[in-house]
C-alpha cells in the first residue's frame, strides 16, 4: 500500500491493495460524465479474499484504458465516496476518473480496466472553458503621444479552442469625478442669479457630460489578433496601449476591458512633466518643491 500525507497527518491518495477486482457482469456498461478531470460514475468491484475493506475518498485505482484510439493508457479512478466492502462481496462504488484535462468534449466508448478485469464503459466529456492571463493588471503613465506595450502571458486551460479578438476602445473613470461634478457644478451655479434646485442637478448633469467627454477611451490593441489558442497552448501576446490627450494630467484614471473570459484592468496614474536644469537635476512642473 502506498500513500502520501498532507501537513504529515492526512493520507490524501492511497494505492488500494490486492484483492479487488472490477465486476465483469455488470448489466450495462458504465457511465461517467463530466469535466475531462473529474469524470463521475460507479463501477462494481468486487472482494477476492474475506477481509472487509473500507473504500474512502483518500483511495485510488490504478486503472487502464482502452477500447479508443483517443483515451489510451493509464488513468486513476478515485473514489469518491466512502463503500464498506465485505469479504467476498460486490458493491457499486462511486467513482471519479481523471482524464488529460484537454480531452475534446465528446462521448467516447471505452474499457476499464482493473486488477485484470475488464468492463465496458461510457464516458461523456464535457466542454470546460478556461482561460488562465497573466498579468491582469498594469499601470499606464499619462502620455498620450507614447504608444505603451505590455506583455501578457495566455493560457488555455480547458478542452475547447478559444477565439482572442482585438480590445479598441475601453471607457475610463475619473478617480476624482464626484468630487469635480460637486465643484463644477457649485461653482457655476452660485454664479447664476437666479437659482434653484432644479438648476442645480441640470448643471451636475452638464458637469457629468463634460467630465465623460474629457476621459475619452483607451485604445488598446491585441498585436497579432485575431488568433485561436488551442486547449493547452500558450501564447505571449504584446498590448498596444495609447492613452487619449484630453486626460487631467493630475487625476488618476481606471478602466476595465473585456478579454475572452477575464477582465483585464488599466490604471492611469498622474503625469509628471519635468524639465532638466543645467546641472542636470530635473525641476518638477507639478507643483510640488523641489528636493532639498
Amino acid at each position: 500500500m502506498a500513500s502520501s500525507l498532507r501537513n504529515g497527518r492526512t493520507p490524501v491518495r492511497r494505492l488500494l491493495p490486492d484483492g479487488l477486482l472490477v465486476a465483469a457482469d455488470q448489466d450495462r456498461p458504465a457511465e461517467f460524465v463530466g469535466p475531462p478531470h473529474a469524470l463521475t460514475g460507479r463501477l462494481f468491484l468486487r472482494r477476492t479474499d474475506e477481509r472487509a475493506l473500507m473504500l474512502t475518498r483518500c483511495d485510488a485505482l490504478a486503472a487502464t484504458l482502452g477500447g479508443t484510439a483517443d483515451l489510451q493508457g493509464p488513468a486513476e479512478a478515485r473514489v469518491a465516496r466512502a463503500t464498506v466492502l465485505r469479504g467476498r462481496e460486490a458493491g457499486e462504488v462511486s467513482v471519479r476518473l481523471s482524464l488529460d484535462r484537454h480531452t475534446p468534449p465528446g462521448r467516447y466508448e471505452i474499457e476499464i480496466e482493473i486488477g485484470g478485469e475488464r468492463v465496458a464503459a461510457v464516458a461523456t466529456v464535457m466542454d470546460v472553458a478556461s482561460l488562465d492571463i497573466r498579468p491582469t493588471s498594469f499601470i499606464l503613465d499619462n502620455a498620450p503621444k507614447l504608444v505603451q506595450e505590455k506583455t501578457v502571458v495566455v493560457r488555455n486551460r480547458g478542452n475547447v479552442p478559444l477565439r482572442v479578438t482585438d480590445i479598441g476602445g475601453v471607457p475610463l473613470d475619473d478617480e476624482r469625478l464626484d468630487c469635480r461634478l460637486l465643484r463644477g457644478a457649485l461653482k457655476e451655479w452660485t454664479a447664476r442669479e437666479e437659482r434653484s434646485v432644479e438648476s442645480y442637478f441640470v448643471e451636475v448633469g452638464r458637469q457629468a457630460h463634460k467630465a465623460l467627454e474629457r476621459a475619452g477611451l483607451l485604445r488598446v490593441h491585441v498585436q497579432g489578433a485575431p488568433f485561436v489558442l488551442a486547449p493547452g497552448e500558450i501564447r505571449t501576446i504584446t498590448l498596444a496601449i495609447e492613452v487619449p490627450s484630453t486626460l487631467d494630467r493630475h487625476t488618476r484614471y481606471t478602466g476595465t476591458a473585456p478579454f475572452q473570459l477575464a477582465d483585464l484592468v488599466f490604471v492611469i496614474v498622474p503625469a509628471v512633466v519635468s524639465t532638466a536644469r543645467p546641472n542636470g537635476v530635473s525641476e518638477p512642473q507639478t507643483g510640488e518643491r523641489p528636493a532639498d
